[in-house]
């Protein structure tokens, strides 16, 4: 996470004149680590539902495309409400705009939007307990 974070950040600061505010640093820190931690326990508890290597990029893009689409990350999802209401319950959607609240030139304080934590906090939990339950090797297996 943390150089290709860092160079999107430069990049987006100088080439797009993305506002950075140091006082909603927080903001972005929390929503990068709660997001990163998120996908990477679905991803690693996911493991147990793929046959096998060739499945795995198949499985993973219809997952990822599918909840970015419904999601608002391509284009904007305003016209369709009940397809937002569904997004909100996912990951993505709490990632993305965790991130645009943190960056919104309009945000005071440390740029935190709860909501979103708590939906990101909530997935994590759920990716722990995957890997947890679907990760184990059996007592008999051990040597």
């Amino acid at each position: 996470m943390g150089a290709i974070t860092i160079v999107t950040l430069v990049l987006g600061v100088v080439v797009y004149g993305v506002n950075l505010q140091a006082s909603t640093l927080p903001g972005v820190i929390l929503a990068l680590v709660l997001g990163t931690a998120a996908f990477t326990t679905l991803g690693i508890g996911i493991v147990r539902f793929i046959s096998n290597a060739e499945a795995a990029p198949v499985i993973v893009n219809l997952v990822i495309l599918g909840l970015s689409f419904i999601s608002g990350i391509f284009f904007p999802t305003d016209t369709m409400p009940k397809v937002v209401d569904i997004a909100r319950l996912f990951p993505i959607r709490a990632l993305a705009d965790a991130l645009q609240f943190a960056f919104d030139p309009r945000t005071s304080g440390a740029g935190v939007n709860w909501a979103d934590i708590r939906t990101l906090v909530i997935w994590t939990a759920v990716g722990m307990a995957m890997m947890l339950r679907f990760l184990r090797t059996p007592q008999g297996d051990v040597q």
